[in-house]
């Protein structure tokens, strides 16, 4: 307008503010997932091997999470990785190291 032109017609723009928007909220969703996988993972195991249903808990509340999140690469890869940990989740149960000895370390 300051030079007798009008503005831009900026066709699709809000279809890039929604695609922003989503991965924003992906990348959200996958931080807070990091973060509380870490809070398992840095749990040495002879602390957790006891409190294993933990890990269940996990993956069955980041399974519902993940429902919510947006489609896209962080949905697939929390599916995918979430489906290779409930598969796991009961053979922990098995890994109980209970016979280890001091001469084992």
């Amino acid at each position: 307008e300051q030079f007798a032109i009008s503005p831009p017609q900026l066709v699709g723009i809000e279809d890039v503010r929604a695609d922003i928007e989503s991965y924003v909220a992906s990348c959200a969703t996958f931080e807070e997932y990091i973060t509380e996988l870490d809070k398992i993972a840095n749990e040495d195991w002879i602390s957790f091997r006891s409190r294993v249903y933990v890990f269940d808990d996990f993956v069955a509340n980041w399974l519902e999470k993940q429902a919510s999140c947006p489609p896209g690469a962080v949905a697939d890869h929390l599916r995918n990785e979430l489906s290779r940990f409930r598969d796991v989740a009961p053979l922990l149960r098995l890994v109980r190291g209970d016979t280890f000895q001091a001469e084992h370390w």
